[in-house]
């Protein structure tokens, strides 16, 4: 998550108020753990939510793509992962391999051919109480600058659709601004 203020400087936080209050969104980190087994491992479906679990979500890389060279690629992502990311790499692979082996059954009998812990620590922003009056509009007070991503006040969470919904915001307020009365809407 690039937040305004660390691209845009401190002379841009002055000249806007929105701005400062963006400074203040909190960072939170999403660690992903990619396990590559053989093709013997896989699951049905292209993705599994998990509940009660400190894994909430496992991928299915071959599903997702279909290249051959992603069959036995497994991938759990975290989000608001902060007290997994502080945990030694070898702690995270066995805690996240667990969680694996509990719902995908080739998994159990089978030792990874090879784990690759990522940790993005500012993926996005913490979604506090407090979060959703910090997120910036689209249109600031600094003329031609306009605001698009996850962080941007879209009614959505910090996802990418709600990136998308950011970046059709500032593109209508650019187009406005341009004296254009419409943006292309994305097709689905």
């Amino acid at each position: 998550m690039d937040r305004p203020p660390r691209l845009l400087g401190p002379e841009a936080m002055a000249l806007d108020p929105q701005l400062s209050l963006a400074a203040a969104l909190e960072p939170s980190p999403i660690v992903s753990v990619h396990f590559f087994f053989g093709s013997e491992v896989s699951i049905e479906e292209q993705e599994i939510a998990l509940v009660e679990s400190r894994a909430q979500w496992i991928f299915d890389r071959f599903a997702a793509t279909g290249r051959e060279e992603d069959r036995g690629h497994l991938v759990i992502v975290v989000s608001a992962a902060r007290e997994l990311a502080r945990l030694p790499r070898d702690r995270i692979e066995s805690e996240m391999l667990a969680d694996l082996r509990a719902v995908v059954p080739s998994a159990r009998a089978r030792a990874p051919r090879r784990t690759l812990v990522v940790t993005e620590w500012e993926a996005t922003y913490s979604a506090a109480v407090e979060t959703e009056r910090r997120r910036p509009a689209a249109e600031t007070r600094i003329g031609g600058l306009f605001l698009a991503g996850d962080a941007c006040a879209s009614g959505w969470p910090a996802t990418m659709e709600g990136a998308v919904r950011a970046g059709l915001a500032a593109a209508r307020a650019a187009a406005a601004r341009l004296g254009s009365r419409s943006v292309a809407e994305p097709r689905a």
